[in-house]
């Protein structure tokens, strides 16, 4: 079989056309991270405003948590997907994904059983977090 350099120029255009067509066709995902607050230990949290679900008054969004200079923490970063009650004013961990700075990548999705819902504490970044994404600040 011979390589892309050993076809004909005819081939080579029908084939990077054929590439750029079926790279145009490929639908673009791309986050939209919102910044939220920095914690006293510099982590840095964001939501992704693509990914913000409402039903009734509940929001369901996903959250970055950089930790890349919080000293304190071994995960380089972690992402998790929360339900807020923007009325009750309450979280619920969904998912999470913890992102180590050897590569590690450690993922957990929470069953129905396992979810539970808690009050949001004042004056904390998941305060900051519930009124960023239920529009209350």
């Amino acid at each position: 079989m011979l390589g892309f350099k050993h076809m004909n120029i005819k081939k080579r255009m029908v084939a990077a056309v054929t590439l750029s067509f079926s790279l145009l066709a490929a639908p673009a995902i791309a986050a939209n991270w919102v910044y939220v607050a920095e914690s006293t230990s510099n982590a840095v949290y964001y939501y992704d405003s693509e990914t913000i679900r409402r039903s009734g008054n509940q929001v369901t969004v996903w959250e970055k948590y950089d930790f890349s200079r919080d000293k304190t923490e071994k995960r380089r970063e972690r992402k998790v997907r929360y339900r807020y009650d923007c009325e009750q004013r309450t979280d619920t961990l969904l998912e999470t994904v913890s992102y180590y700075p050897n590569g590690k990548i450690e993922k957990f999705t929470f069953d129905t059983y396992e979810q539970k819902e808690s009050a949001v504490t004042p004056d904390t970044v998941s305060e900051a977090m519930l009124e960023a994404v239920c529009g209350l600040n």
